[in-house]
């Protein structure tokens, strides 16, 4: 059975509206590379400084282009205009030798994208350009296919498109390629001018009340320059490896450069700044980060209760009460997301997935503040909501030793008294002002440890859901007192001895 001339018009205008969108995608390329060839020429410092919209013909004689190739610039401003990089006015005015006759000249003037590529502009965003469309980036989108289809279980098998296109993992060949290095540092450089002024204005309160800072993977130190004379009471440490920060030193007294390695060690501090870091690196990788930032601020006992970490990263398709998220950000957010693929082993997350490798570190409470129209999200987690056994440790080792597997047999957990468990922790619950569900949960393992007669009542399942030890334990290490010290050995033999009596309730 055939088809009519309007089915066969119908199923063409279909497949025509589908080849459109493909080519559409095909050629995105082009303008990321036509943009490239507008800010390698200088076009928007040339239209800043003549001040006012400028013609093609007087653009073309500041660029000094060929003659021979003059008539193409007409065309590379189209698609610039057309992309929102320019704006385009007619105007009209009459010829020097005929006033009566009118002639019609086209002007050029700068949008608020073209205006981040000022050369002396505050925010200039060149490096990250020429960053993101470098060759030692583009290429490795080549190699994606075949390297889907290999094995990276074998150690001799590259881990990213990145190392199969370049031969080395990104960091180092950053390391090793002073050219691409360099790039790089000034890339992040500039995205931190941008971000900074934002974060310090807007999230400021995020930084009232620390006495230290140190921002892990810093680089030159953009962010934590903005934070330090925004806050001259917060000592800032830019932490980042060796080379990046051999030469940098402090402009201001609250500010210092230390080199090292996050996944060996960070420096104590009352807050830890993650700015496009854990994005880097896959869930196992980031959950050991996210453990040493713990541990770094447990280590700093000197400096008051106020303990958290920041991170500025994109969360994919987050938005609050206030704010949607449009098409356009998402697909930012998702060609983010295969950047991260194609170049390092990291990866753009949703709230859930950051969750995720919140709670495998320890923490079972954020905060998102959505900010940077790019849709990059601000997470605060605060010290002290805590989820997990992961106890802190110090250059001497653990705060108490666990019980010997010899010793489980005879433990009586009723030494702990109900006045010193619930006096203590709940005076520091009032204090910090901690949601109600967790004070609720929070007494029934304090209840459980003094009683564990009671724990068939509550049931194993949800006892294991909501109980949050170390919440427990922290609190008691800042106490510091003989008396939590002693709570805290019992909770931790409780802890110890949990599957025991799982297994032996089970059976009965």
């Amino acid at each position: 059975m055939g088809l009519n001339n309007g089915e066969v018009g119908a199923i063409s205008h279909e497949l025509l509206g589908a080849q459109a969108h493909v080519w559409n995608h095909m050629f995105q390329f082009i303008n990321s590379m036509s943009l490239k060839c507008a800010v390698q020429l200088g076009i928007p410092d040339v239209i800043h400084n003549h001040g006012q919209p400028i013609s093609l013909s007087e653009l073309v004689a500041r660029l000094n282009i060929h003659p021979s190739k003059a008539h193409f610039m007409s065309r590379l401003m189209r698609i610039l205009v057309h992309s929102d990089f320019f704006a385009q006015h007619d105007h009209v005015h009459h010829d020097r030798d005929d006033a009566e006759e009118e002639v019609a000249v086209v002007l050029y003037s700068l949008t608020p994208a073209s205006g981040l590529f000022l050369k002396d502009g505050p925010l200039n965003t060149t490096p990250f350009l020429l960053m993101i469309l470098d060759q030692v980036i583009t290429d490795p989108f080549h190699s994606m296919g075949n390297w889907l289809q290999m094995n990276c279980g074998d150690d001799l098998v590259p881990c990213t498109p990145f190392e199969v296109a370049n031969g080395m993992p990104f960091w180092e060949l950053s390391a090793k390629k002073p050219r691409f290095g360099d790039l790089f540092n000034e890339a992040m450089e500039a995205d931190s001018k941008l971000i900074a002024g934002v974060v310090v204005e807007e999230c400021g309160g995020v930084f009232e009340g620390l006495k230290s800072l140190v921002d892990v993977g810093g680089g030159t130190g953009t962010m934590a320059k903005a934070i330090a004379n925004a806050f001259p009471n917060i000592n800032c440490t830019v932490f980042d490896q060796p080379h990046v920060v051999a030469d940098l030193e402090g402009m201001t007294h609250n500010l210092g450069f230390v080199g090292g390695d996050m996944f060996e060690e960070i420096p104590p501090a009352n807050a830890i700044l993650l700015k496009w870091i854990l994005h880097d690196w896959n869930d196992e990788e980031s959950v050991k980060i996210l453990k040493k930032c713990r541990e770094a601020i447990f280590l700093n006992k000197n400096e008051g209760r106020k303990k958290k970490i920041i991170i500025i990263d994109i969360v994919v398709g987050y938005a609050d009460n206030k704010t949607k998220v449009d098409k356009k950000s998402i697909e930012t957010q998702l060609m983010f997301d295969m950047l991260m693929m194609s170049t390092i082993t990291g990866k753009e997350r949703s709230e859930s997935e950051w969750e995720k490798i919140f709670l495998a570190a320890g923490f079972s409470h954020y905060n998102i503040t959505h900010m940077l129209g790019l849709s990059f999200e601000l997470e605060e987690m605060l010290m002290g909501h805590t989820a997990g056994i992961s106890e802190p440790r110090s250059s001497k080792g653990r705060l108490l030793p666990y019980a010997e597997s010899s010793e489980l047999d005879d433990i009586d957990t009723t030494d702990c008294s109900e006045q010193i468990l619930y006096t203590a922790f709940f005076e520091e619950l009032a204090k910090n002002n901690f949601k109600y569900d967790t004070v609720i949960w929070l007494s029934i393992s304090l209840l459980l440890v003094s009683r564990p007669s009671f724990i068939p009542f509550w049931g194993i399942t949800t006892i294991e859901k909501h109980v949050p030890l170390s919440l427990v334990i922290d609190i008691i290490i800042e106490q510091g007192t003989d008396t939590g010290l002693t709570v805290l050995y019992n909770l931790l033999l409780f802890s110890v001895t949990w599957k025991k009596k799982k297994k032996t309730l089970r059976n009965n």
